[in-house]
This record gives C-alpha cells, structure tokens and sequence, in this order.
C-alpha cells in the first residue's frame, strides 16, 4: 500500500469534498481516488507528479460534482500535461483548472476532443 493510500484508509472516502495533496516530492495517484465521487475540488501545491495515469483519471463516473483543480508549484513529469487530466469521458462540470508555477509545456491540441 503506498503512502497515498495509508493515509486515505483512514477516513471515508465518499465523504471527502477537498482534497489538499501538498509538499509531495514523488506523488503517484493511486487509482483509489475513484473512490472520492462526493470531490469538489483538489489542489496540488509544491509537489511533483510523478504518476496520475489513466486509472486514477478524473471521469464523470467517479466524480461527477468536482468543480476545480488547482496545480500550483507543480512539475510534471517531462513537462506533459498527465493523462489522468485528459479522460474521454471528463467531469463536464469541471469548469475551473487552474495552473501557476509548472513545468507543463503545452496543452495537447487535441484535449478538446478527449
């Protein structure tokens, strides 16, 4: 189990609204964040990406009242936006992502059609 997840076995998951990941130097989302489908909104601060794959993706399945994402101070790995932010099938109400102080070098040009 990693540490993501140690932590977050402590708590319900289906009741969490805000998730804070912050000061994380290796940070592999775990596919367990599907679990957190009350989720209005994550932030990531000072912390590097090192992994948030297709499994742990943001779908409108899992979370289908998350409003905002806010990546501050983040690096991601080679510069890429990671492919746990570009689901086919996207929360539609995510209407608010935010990006300040990243590495990220370009936004695919086919995100709108993921």
């Amino acid at each position: 189990m990693s540490e993501v997840e140690e932590k977050w076995s402590e708590f319900d998951s289906s009741t969490v609204v805000q998730l804070l990941i912050r000061h994380c130097p290796a940070l592999e989302m775990p596919p367990s964040i599907g679990k957190f489908n009350a989720l209005h909104g994550v932030k990531v601060y000072n912390s590097t990406i090192v992994d948030w794959g297709e499994s742990a993706a943001f779908t409108s399945a899992n979370h289908p009242n998350i409003l905002s994402i806010y990546l501050v101070r983040v690096n991601m790995t080679d510069g890429l936006l990671p492919t746990g932010f570009q689901s086919s099938d996207f929360p539609s109400n995510l209407c608010d992502i935010e990006l300040c102080v990243t590495n990220l070098r370009a936004v695919p040009d086919n995100l709108d059609l993921k």
